[in-house]
């Protein structure tokens, strides 16, 4: 199973527009230049998408707005949407700050866009409406667009329906070598070739989003750089690790003893309020008295959406941890349930005011380390495989933040 690459970002004017050939303008081509220039689906000719979020990906702009009216939006339904997914799409125009104003200040969460069906013009719906930088957000609105801005995120925020995320497509070899005259424009010989030329280049498009050949497993776990100190746990003495549970089967019959087989990783459960509340205080400068009440700090619900924690039995559950920009509180969603949590069952001591009053925030802890584990098969004999484990810090990660 080789692993896939989710692509690259292409900052907003980081690539200047590139100058159309003349050889496409000329016969026998005479394409019209606004097909070629740098668009909304493709970046120096090469399939692009305008945002890393596809639900904003798939927009364009409707007819412009009135006087003092900004323009509005719609869901594009002439044109595929630019999917990362589909494992043609290798560039995404934008960058960071976009990225952190639309994760901090999105005014709906993708459910608010999602349900539109995809071939009903929604003309006239103001800018305003899907992006506010004044707007106060909440937790769940962080939580759902950093899933919408993974590349094989489809239709479904809603946490309980993992099984519906796909991975990216890949292929070991273009499933096409060559295209069949049958299926290519046949208003001349220039036009063929020419579209020929990109299908096939589509073709090898498909393999060129593989960076780790032969990749059997392929596993990301973190830390906050704890040692377990609980007397009697399988894990003490030991760095505490974070991801889907994993095991080493110490007498190798094949299945999890309690006692016995060695913890190597585990589910995010929340940090014991012993660590929290000094880390909250030095990175705050608030009071102590004001986490009284907490318990954990962060939660589950903070990095994992409160998602259940996944047994120590392999089994088909995604756990994905998520990392944001500040925490705002946990609330309601502003348009709606979605089938999000609305409250934070390990942490009480956010005061009532906390979506509105900004001097509640809290930083939103990083991992201090994260761990990447790769198994890997020989070229020549699949049955012969290596295991490679890299360990690297995260800037100002930590419950010290550095």
């Amino acid at each position: 199973m080789p692993m896939a690459s989710p692509g690259r970002l292409l900052p907003p004017g980081g690539l200047a527009e590139m100058d159309v050939p003349d050889v496409f303008l000329a016969a026998p081509f005479n394409f019209p230049r606004a097909l070629l220039v740098d668009s909304r689906v493709q970046t120096a000719m090469q399939p692009s998408a305008q945002s890393l979020f596809l639900h904003i990906a798939r927009q364009q702009s409707s007819a412009p707005g009135s006087v003092g009216t900004p323009p509005g939006f719609r869901v594009d339904s002439r044109l595929s949407k630019p999917a990362p997914s589909s494992g043609l799409v290798d560039l995404v125009v934008t960058d960071f700050n976009e990225i952190a104003s639309v994760v901090n200040h999105a005014a709906v969460d993708p459910n608010g866009v999602i349900y539109w069906p995809e071939d009903v013009q929604r003309m006239g719906t103001p800018f305003g409406e899907f992006f506010d930088p004044r707007s106060l957000s909440d937790r769940e609105h962080m939580q759902a667009w950093m899933l919408d801005a993974m590349p094989a995120n489809r239709k479904n925020e809603d946490p309980s329906q993992w099984a519906q995320r796909p991975r990216i497509r890949f292929e070991s070899e273009p499933p096409l070598f060559s295209i069949e005259d049958q299926y290519l424009d046949s208003s001349g010989t220039g036009p063929k070739e020419l579209e020929r030329a990109y299908r096939e280049a589509d073709q090898v498009m498909l393999t060129s989003s593989i960076f780790v050949p032969r990749c059997t497993e392929f596993i990301v776990e973190w830390s906050y750089g704890l040692v377990d100190q609980v007397s009697g746990s399988p894990t003490f003495g030991q760095m505490i690790w974070y991801g889907l549970p994993r095991y080493k089967d110490v007498n190798g019959n094949g299945s999890f003893d309690s006692g016995t087989d060695v913890i190597l990783a585990q589910p995010f459960d929340g940090v014991d309020a012993f660590y929290a509340v000094p880390a909250l205080v030095a990175l705050t400068g608030r009071p102590q008295t004001d986490f009284a009440r907490l318990e954990k700090y962060p939660t589950r619900d903070l990095i994992n959406m409160g998602m259940p924690m996944p047994g120590i039995v392999p089994s088909a559950r995604t756990e994905v941890s998520m990392f944001g920009y500040y925490d705002p509180g946990p609330g309601a969603l502003q348009s709606g349930g979605g089938g999000f949590s609305q409250v934070d069952p390990d942490d009480r001591s956010w005061d009532s005011t906390a979506l509105t009053d900004p001097s509640d925030d809290r930083p939103w802890l990083w991992p201090a380390l994260i761990r990447v584990t790769m198994t890997i098969a020989d070229a020549t004999d699949p049955t012969i495989e290596a295991t490679h484990q890299i360990v690297f810090e995260v800037p100002n990660g930590g419950l010290d933040n550095k």
